[in-house]
């Protein structure tokens, strides 16, 4: 019987190829993401283990786990003097950290995407060294990464290259903080590590007192390094200087902080690695339908063999290990070749990084053994489990009844139905009883799970009512009714072929719901709660960073400008717990946002009282009159609460708790503006005063203005960008899902080998042939595109209860539905074409007597 499975593997080659590529586009998902995370895992901890040769010990302030953001946690300076007096210290190593932006020629540069890091200089430590020139010595020099000298610059507004490619030393930048843009000599270039990769992020580094300045830290800093007197123990010294620092700062080895730092940048590319094991699911889900049906089709068609095998003495186990040594031998090779596609898809995606932007450390792709024996794993077991109950139903196969061809008849309502019906229905309650009554995230899924199978068993039933109906327009053509006969014959190979696409098309249906949901609950969110004209803070990266405080005169000034509001905020604690704080103008902003059911009066911020927003209230059972203690940096205060509000439009923001401007200003005296938010007067031209505001405030380049529509066009952007990555992705699964239309269409193509050479003989020529079998694929394809939406609305419903809260626009892009339906006629006639020509180049004679 091993000789037997190894021949007809063997006489076979094309059919087993078909049947491998179905496993390997999964496999290699799965290969890639566990070898693109394994070098970056490799490349960081040998680049950070670098960076701290030469230092012994890092001392920063204490950051909170459940911070969010680019926020920063400073010291004050009087630590790093401190720990020059301790015995044992040799040297110390001040720095500081903030966001800047770049100009070159009017230009923004790359403000968007990756950060732009101000630092001070502090020598060649932290793995930054100069590799030309030298440091920055005056307020007007600066020493730049070499990215910056290797990378074309492009134009952050329009997002193409400028004239020139890159900068050289001795040019002149502007550079801006929170405040006004000013101009640096280029007089060196760092680079960090050997390969002065550093994932994108650019660096500009300051002569240390200016760069305080320049980073609103003047008095602060972000990190102190240090060296210590050789023979001291670094774990005990760390622990002793523990002992004596103020308790909101802490000192570990160089070694400990570096790995910290990989590991942190290594988590932030973590969901690259998780969104290819995703797909890589998905990919290995949609290959078991494909490599399921395939053998369910091969065996059938070998049916008699194999019952010639039990009539010459074979056993049930022996067909069933036959069948199942089949799947196994084309699962390695399957499994092999995936490994192999992963490497490709790992080197691929590092370019895509690159040209995105980011700059992984050079290093050599890392397979290690964990990787293979995964991937190999998730090969075989899938051939093996799609082969599983084909192979089982082989071995129950009658020998005389399969010799004679005698077909079981099919019944009416029979239990497979039945419990076909109850899957399909039962995951459908018990998704939506779990999403209404809140149940955990597992039971939904399973929820889920027991929907998407049992629709894929139903669709057996479903096929021969639903193709009838909607194949009536092609009825009348000879060709167009043969292939919906087909079609038909065989509803449940029909169904299984089509259950491949029906996943793929109900994941892209159920993600464009989701998207354009977002897009209109976002913009419905917007327009009610969005009263002003314009909001004006910090471009790129990260709005946390804030605007300077300079800003809201200036546009107060411009001609057109109603009123305007200037908001404060970042993180602080709030009855211990790390939150969102605003400080906000009573007298102003109330008219710029539009609030609903207050309780209170925001009249009444003033000193130490705070205003909280509904659902927050709710949350922590706070009303009038409660208290809460409030700390930036320093003690917490008590506060008041003395309006409790909801945002109009029914949703809520990441800002629970608004303090009076002034307070927060005392609180946190560094803090910049968070946003400047404006109202023009009635019947002025909206660009006219955008284009004035802009021209005013030119000098800051790190701030951008954004009216309703911008924003919306913002949010549209990042979700469009957002749709066609996965759809991308998702793209793997439609082509596997095509690749079993294109194995079902070429078997099928064998199985009729007799039929069609009647179908010859009696006058149907060749074109009639290719047209009956392109009508045959793209009935099936339509069939599972219809199974598919259906699917995908139902999972879009569902998913978007569970992201969103009540006040969701749910939307049917009605568009992206109609294009996958147009899409998968297109491609069943793509998948149809070559099995369309083979069927028409048989041979009459040698077709009739084909057996």
């Amino acid at each position: 019987m091993l000789r037997a499975s190894l021949r007809g593997i063997w006489d076979h080659k094309f059919r087993t190829i078909l049947l491998g590529l179905a496993v390997v586009a999964g496999v290699s998902f799965v290969s890639a993401s566990f070898i693109f995370t394994d070098t970056i895992s490799s490349a960081f901890d040998g680049l950070f283990a670098s960076s701290a040769e030469g230092l012994d010990v890092n001392v920063t302030a204490v950051v909170p786990e459940e911070g969010f953001g680019f926020q920063q946690f400073r010291m004050d300076e009087t630590v790093a003097d401190q720990i020059e007096s301790i015995d044992g210290v040799e040297e110390v190593f001040r720095s500081v950290t903030g966001i800047v932006t770049i100009v070159v020629d009017g230009n923004v540069i790359t403000s968007a995407g990756p950060p732009q890091f101000g630092v001070t200089w502090a020598g060649d430590v932290g793995g930054f060294s100069i590799s030309e020139g030298r440091p920055p010595e005056t307020d007007n020099e600066v020493v730049v990464d070499v990215g910056l000298i290797t990378r074309p610059l492009v134009d952050n507004g329009s997002g193409n290259p400028l004239e020139f490619e890159t900068l050289e030393l001795g040019d002149t930048i502007e550079v801006a903080g929170t405040g006004a843009v000013a101009d640096y000599e280029i007089v060196g270039v760092a680079s960090f590590g050997e390969e002065g990769g550093s994932l994108g992020a650019t660096f500009i580094f300051f002569e240390f007192s200016h760069g305080q300045e320049k980073l609103v830290a003047v008095g602060e800093l972000d990190s102190i390094d240090l060296t210590i007197d050789p023979g001291l123990d670094v774990d005990i010294f760390v622990d002793e200087l523990n002992a004596v620092l103020p308790d909101d700062v802490e000192a570990r080895s160089s070694q400990a902080a570096a790995e910290a730092q990989a590991a942190q940048l290594q988590q932030g590319l973590s969901f690259i690695s998780t969104f290819l094991l995703v797909f890589a699911g998905i990919s290995v889900f949609v290959g078991v339908f494909v490599v399921y049906n395939a053998f369910r089709t091969v065996i059938g068609q070998r049916s008699r063999e194999l019952a010639l095998f039990r009539v010459l003495g074979s056993t049930r186990q022996q067909v069933l290990r036959s069948v199942l040594a089949e799947a196994f031998i084309i699962g390695i090779a399957a499994s092999i070749t995936g490994v192999f596609g992963g490497i490709v898809l790992a080197f691929l995606l590092e370019a895509i990084l690159e040209i995105g932007g980011g700059n992984l450390p050079d290093g050599p792709l890392q397979v290690v053994p964990r990787t293979v024996v995964a991937a190999v794993s998730v090969g075989i077991l899938t051939t093996i489990i799609s082969a599983l109950i084909p192979a089982y139903r082989a071995s129950r196969i009658s020998p005389m009844a399969a010799l004679a061809e005698v077909e079981k008849p099919t019944r009416g309502f029979d239990r497979r139905r039945l419990a076909s019906l109850l899957l399909f229905a039962g995951g459908i309650v018990l998704s939506v009883v779990s999403v209404l009554q809140s149940y955990p995230n597992q039971v939904l899924a399973i929820g889920l799970v027991a929907f998407v199978i049992g629709a894929y068993l139903i669709g057996a039933f479903l096929a021969q009512p639903v193709i009838r109906v909607f194949t009536k327009p092609i009825q009348s053509r000879v060709t167009g009714d043969l292939a919906r006969q087909n079609a038909q014959r065989s509803p449940r190979r029909t169904a299984s072929t089509a259950g491949a696409l029906m996943v793929g098309v109900a994941l892209v249906t159920a993600v464009a719901i989701l998207t354009v949901s977002i897009q209109e609950t976002a913009r419905a969110a917007i327009e009610e709660a969005f009263s002003a004209d314009f909001v004006i803070q910090q471009a790129g990266f990260n709005a946390l960073n804030g605007i300077s405080e300079e800003i809201a005169p200036i546009v107060a000034g411009v001609e057109g400008v109603d009123q305007l509001t200037a908001i404060k905020g970042g993180q602080a604690q709030v009855d211990g717990n790390l939150t969102f704080v605003a400080g906000v103008d009573p007298t102003t902003f109330v008219g710029l946002i539009s609030y609903e059911d207050i309780e209170g009066d925001f009249a009444d911020l003033v000193g130490n009282t705070v205003a909280v927003q509904r659902s927050k209230a709710e949350d922590e059972g706070l009303t009038l009159g409660s208290s809460v203690d409030v700390a930036f940096a320093g003690d917490a205060e008590p506060f008041e609460v003395v309006a409790i509000w909801d945002l109009s439009g029914e949703t809520d923001d990441d800002t629970s708790f608004y303090i009076p401007r002034s307070t927060y200003a005392e609180l946190s005296p560094a803090a910049p503006d968070l946003q400047v938010t404006v109202k023009i007067v009635e019947g002025a031209e909206l660009e006219t005063v955008k284009a004035d505001i802009e021209e005013a405030i030119v000098d800051y380049p790190t701030a951008s203005v954004s009216s309703q529509a911008d924003i919306l066009v913002q949010i549209e952007e990042q979700l469009n960008g957002f749709l066609i990555l996965i759809f991308g992705l998702l793209g793997m699964s439609v082509l596997i899902a095509l690749l079993g239309v294109l194995l079902t269409l070429l078997l099928s193509v064998f199985e009729r080998t007799r039929e069609i050479g009647l179908l010859r003989a009696v006058g149907m020529i060749r074109s009639q042939v290719r047209s009956m079998v392109r009508w045959e694929s793209v009935i099936v394809a339509l069939f599972g595109a219809l199974l598919g939406v259906g699917v995908g609305l139902f999972l879009g419903w569902i998913l978007g209860r569970v992201i969103f809260d009540d006040g969701a626009v749910y939307t049917i892009p009605w568009t992206y539905v109609a294009a996958g339906f147009v899409s998968a006629a297109i491609a069943g006639l793509l998948a149809a074409w070559w099995p369309a020509r083979r069927a028409a180049s048989l041979n009459i004679l040698e077709a009739i007597a084909y057996e």
